[in-house]
């Protein structure tokens, strides 16, 4: 299934993406989505916290939406466009799919927040971090 996708929408989108993940972004944003071949929104990534030459965090939803094409894209807008020395994703210790996806992505495991989503342990936030130097595989241009 081919995904497109579509930029310059950041309000909508984000919006979209807070109501899967119950949650609201604060501007400034970016926002990326990602639309299937019948034109519905099946995926968004939301870049916030951004700071200059240092860190941008990543907020991904839309698990079936995501493809190499698109991990590419999102790694090179983040480390060439934005010139991040490093990207930062965090999900809930309950989220086990999303654990074992990021370390094959290049991500390590940085550290835990206790209680960040909730008040149970599961409900700790696990950080972790994309340097550019782990985002080789990902930096390079596909071939069509």
């Amino acid at each position: 299934m081919p995904v497109r996708i579509v930029a310059g929408q950041d309000v909508a989108i984000a919006g979209w993406a807070g109501e899967q993940l119950g949650v609201q972004f604060q501007e400034p944003y970016t926002a990326f989505g990602f639309v299937d071949a019948s034109g519905s929104l099946c995926g968004a990534c939301v870049l916030n916290d951004y700071y200059p030459g240092g860190n941008v965090e990543i907020t991904y939803v839309g698990p079936q939406s995501i493809t190499r094409r698109i991990a590419s894209f999102m790694a090179r807008f983040c480390f060439e466009e934005l010139q991040a020395t490093r990207v930062t994703a965090k999900t809930k210790r309950s989220n086990v799919t999303v654990r074992r996806l990021l370390p094959k992505g290049g991500f390590a495991f940085e550290y835990t927040q206790k209680r960040y989503f909730g008040p149970r342990s599961g409900d700790d936030a696990l950080v972790f971090v994309l340097f550019r130097e782990n985002a080789g595989k990902w930096l390079r241009r596909p071939s069509n």
